[in-house]
């Protein structure tokens, strides 16, 4: 986590969220909620700053959704932050997976 939440290479960020995407997907990572809630952090950060490359966006899009089960605020303010991202400059890797995400926390409801 700590090396996580220090990286500013944009290829370690790619590739260390797309890890920890996998394994919170597969339950192989069980965040406490200090961890969680700095996972967050970071995620929305990265998520929102326009110096971030797409792929970078995309993975913590996916890693936000799979942490709104044990943060609770986290569904509505990705929502919310994924409407804006698609109106301000999105590529079009961002448009398909964001509208793909969208649907997915839409049938989650």
């Amino acid at each position: 986590f700590d090396t996580y939440l220090k990286a500013t290479n944009g290829s370690a960020q790619r590739t260390f969220t797309k890890m920890l995407h996998d394994m919170l997907r597969r339950g192989a990572l069980a965040p406490t909620p200090e961890q969680a809630e700095a996972l967050t952090e970071k995620c929305f950060d990265l998520l929102i700053s326009p110096e971030v490359k797409s792929a970078v966006k995309i993975w913590c899009a996916e890693v936000l959704h799979q942490l709104s089960g044990c943060v609770g605020w986290i569904a509505e303010n990705l929502r919310d932050t994924l409407l804006h991202q698609l109106e301000t400059a999105p590529t079009p890797a961002t448009i398909n997976h964001y509208n793909k995400l969208l649907a997915r926390m839409k049938e989650c409801k």
